[in-house]
């Protein structure tokens, strides 16, 4: 998750069967975050889709990002 402009953006990987292997997919969707009336944060999807396909043998490494 990083802050991309104002809105936040989350990866994850799924595991798809394919003829004869198994891929991960890179997902990212890009989440814009309103506060509405002391009611609480609601999230908009502004965007989502597979980013990149890879062997299941390809690992995905957590990363965390700050900013200032």
């Amino acid at each position: 998750m990083v802050n991309y402009g104002g809105n936040i953006v989350v990866l994850w990987e799924d595991f798809v069967s394919s003829i004869g292997s198994i891929k991960t997919k890179i997902w990212c969707a890009e989440i814009a975050l309103e506060r509405h009336n002391g009611q609480g944060i609601y999230g908009k999807v502004n965007w989502c889709d597979v980013v990149l396909t890879v062997p299941k043998s390809c690992s995905f490494e957590e990363v965390f990002v700050t900013t200032f």
